[in-house]
């Protein structure tokens, strides 16, 4: 029995793999689950909608990617060409993906404390000259 996580994993995995098959809402309430990490309640919220049609939204988009898979095989074939197990490749593409985002936010981030801090070294030489 897959856990809640191995599902979500899957899913996410499924989403690499056939994401532009979707439609633009499904897409929308698989992304604000799996990467967002809205709940129900939220995504409902956000879209005005009720918490059972975003259920009955994510089932089916989720059943769509499934059927997807069974058709066209490409997440099996990405295993086995990596001679990954499905766990372990999961995994893998999971943290590539966050550290890829992290890395993104995190140079922006710094970029303008950098130029923050030389910016203030610039007037603090300025007016150390002064005195």
């Amino acid at each position: 029995m897959e856990s809640n996580l191995e599902k979500k994993q899957r899913v996410n995995l499924l989403m690499d793999c056939y994401e532009e098959l979707l439609t633009d809402k499904q897409k929308e309430y698989l992304m604000l689950v799996l990467w967002r990490r809205f709940s129900l309640a939220e995504i409902a919220e956000d879209l005005d909608v009720s918490r059972n049609a975003v259920y009955d939204n994510l089932k089916r988009a989720v059943a769509s990617l499934e059927d997807y898979e069974k058709k066209l095989h490409l997440l099996e074939k990405q295993y086995s060409k990596n001679g990954f197990n499905s766990k372990d490749w999961s995994w893998t593409r999971n943290i590539k993906r966050r550290i890829k985002w992290l890395f993104r936010n995190v140079k922006e981030d710094i970029g303008g404390w950098i130029m923050a801090f030389e910016s203030l070294s610039e007037r603090l030489q300025e007016s150390l000259k002064k005195n």
